[in-house]
């Protein structure tokens, strides 16, 4: 999940795109009872830019969590992209 990354004369560790992704949606999901596709949809997230390797990374770390609410989403993602 997280990659180094030089910026100037600085190390970071920076986040991947799923796994920046898969923080966004589980923290967004836990202030609501449940989720859907029009929860999804109201995030307005440009799911069709994520590339496989994002999904890939998205999904295994929904599968990690083993939350319901997390697997939910991400087969609403696998659909709208």
């Amino acid at each position: 999940g997280y990659e180094l990354v030089e910026k100037g004369p600085f190390l970071i560790v920076e986040a991947t795109v799923g796994k920046a992704l898969f923080d966004y949606l589980y923290l967004k999901s836990r202030r609501v009872q449940e989720v859907n596709e029009s929860f999804l949809e109201s995030l307005r997230l440009n799911l069709d830019q994520l590339s496989k390797k994002d999904l890939k990374t998205f999904a295994l770390y929904c599968q990690k969590s083993q939350k319901k609410k997390m697997i939910q989403l991400l087969r609403f993602v696998e659909k709208a992209r």
